[in-house]
C-alpha cells in the first residue's frame, strides 16, 4: 500500500523546488530585458542559454510532478486527470494540505509575475527589432546613392541622402 504522507510530502519538496527554478527564470527575465534595453549581444546569449536551462529543468520537474500525482490517484483509486492540487489537499492531512495550498498560489501568482516579465520582453524585442530595420533601411539607402566623385576625382550629381549635399 502507498504512504500518501510521503508522496505528498514528496510533492511539496518537488514545488519547491520548482518555484525556485521560476524565481530563477523571473531574475533571467529581468537581466534579459536590460540586454535588449542595451543590445548587447553577449548579455542575450547568456540570457538565453540560462532561460533554456531552467526551462527543461522546469519541464523534468514537471514529468517528476505527474509521476507523484498518478501515484496518488492510485493508491486513492481515481482517475490521476481528476487529481489536483486542491484536491490532494483536500485528501492530505492538516499540514500537509495548508502547505500544498500555499505553494499552489504561491506558484500561480510567480507564474502571472513571469507572464508578464515575458510580454514585456516582448515590448523590447519589437522595438529593438524596429529600431535595427530603421538603422538598416538608413544604411541601405545612403549606400544605394550615387557616388559623389567618379572614379576620375570629377564632382559628379548631387548625392542623395541626409549625409552629402553639394552645397553651390
Amino acid at each position: 500500500m502507498l504512504d500518501t504522507s510521503t508522496t505528498t510530502h514528496r510533492l511539496s519538496e518537488l514545488l519547491e523546488r520548482e518555484q525556485r527554478c521560476i524565481d530563477d527564470l523571473g531574475a533571467v527575465l529581468h537581466q534579459e530585458q536590460d540586454a535588449l534595453r542595451t543590445l548587447s549581444n553577449d548579455g542575450l546569449a547568456g540570457t538565453n542559454q540560462r532561460k533554456l536551462a531552467l526551462l527543461e529543468e522546469i519541464r523534468s520537474l514537471e514529468g517528476e510532478r505527474i509521476s507523484l500525482v498518478e501515484q496518488l490517484a492510485l493508491g486513492w483509486a481515481m482517475p490521476s486527470e481528476s487529481l489536483t492540487l486542491t484536491a490532494i489537499a483536500g485528501r492530505a492531512g492538516a499540514e500537509d494540505a495548508g502547505r500544498l495550498l500555499w505553494l499552489q498560489e504561491r506558484l500561480s501568482r510567480s507564474v502571472e509575475t513571469l507572464r508578464a516579465a515575458n510580454r514585456m520582453s516582448g515590448v523590447l524585442v519589437a522595438g529593438s527589432l524596429l529600431l535595427i530595420q530603421n538603422i538598416l533601411s538608413l544604411w541601405t539607402r545612403n549606400i544605394a546613392a550615387p557616388p559623389v566623385y567618379s572614379s576620375s576625382g570629377a564632382l559628379q550629381a548631387k548625392a542623395s541622402g541626409t549625409f552629402l549635399a553639394r552645397k553651390g
